[in-house]
């Protein structure tokens, strides 16, 4: 049971706040390197006891950039809730066809591996893509609405289990300055309901804003909001700490996240 509540301790706290993704091909073409864009490098998430300093969940993952691409992603998390602290190790691989698009994911350790593919339009937009695990279970995700800019508007999302059980959703994203300010999620099968969700944001950039695209693709709207936005969503009860105009440090009742960044070459 401790080793469930980890997991969803971990899980929680990802996606409460952001997260993904890694890659590697020895064909693609050596891009330029963008001047004016900050590649994430690290992120570090403490989870402590609540009114307390005891460590209950840590999660490390870090981003290896080459040229400008995103070769690699590792994720590093530490159980410390049971007596013998342990360790798991995911790692994520990424494939690229000619023209730079990433083409498949790998995620390898823990337990099982997942494996994603993602899907271009004749113009090279992301439309859609597929997540199949090991034990059968899949996640279809299809871009039906993008902006002009090619960002997500709205996503249908199918679920299969290894039992044949399917959750079907919608997903609607409503954009202002850059910035998902609205999203609803329209659950469909197994049963139908709303819920919308209304997002402020201050004004410096998410650390995740130059982040490639098809990394968010399989990101639940809550996320989208951190790694899709051009700025940083407000969360209540949360204190902001930034240098040179980007996040570096963020607060809350019972978590710590740091942020380090890259020029992105690799060197």
């Amino acid at each position: 049971m401790k080793k469930k509540y980890f997991w969803l301790l971990a899980a929680a706290l990802i996606s409460s706040l952001m997260t993904f993704s890694a890659c590697s091909s020895d064909d693609v073409e050596t891009p330029a390197v963008d001047p004016d864009r900050v590649f994430l490098s690290k992120v570090n998430y403490k989870m402590y006891k609540l009114g307390t300093d005891q460590l209950q969940a840590e999660v490390t993952e870090s981003y290896i950039w080459k040229n400008g691409l995103l070769r690699q992603k590792q994720l590093e998390m530490i159980n410390t809730l049971e007596s013998i602290t342990k360790t798991t190790i995911l790692d994520e691989y990424y494939t690229y066809d000619e023209k730079q698009r990433c083409i498949e994911k790998k995620v390898v350790g823990g337990s099982a591996s997942t494996t994603y593919t993602y899907n271009y339009d004749e113009n090279g937009r992301l439309t859609g893509g597929l997540a199949k695990s090991e034990s059968s279970e899949t996640t279809l995700v299809k871009v039906t609405s993008s902006t002009n800019d090619g960002l997500f508007q709205q996503l249908e999302i199918i679920q299969k289990t290894s039992y044949g059980t399917i959750a079907k959703r919608r997903y609607d994203l409503t954009w202002e300055n850059g910035n998902i300010v609205k999203f609803t999620k329209h659950f469909i099968e197994p049963t139908e309901s709303d819920v919308t969700v209304e997002v402020a944001y201050d004004n410096y950039p998410s650390p995740y804003s130059d982040m490639p695209l098809f990394t968010k693709l399989f990101d639940e709207p809550a996320q989208m909001c951190s790694s899709l936005s051009k700025n940083n969503p407000i969360k209540e009860d949360t204190e902001y700490i930034y240098e040179k105009g980007r996040l570096v440090r963020q607060k809350s009742k019972n978590n710590i996240i740091s942020y380090i960044y890259s020029d992105g070459t690799g060197q």
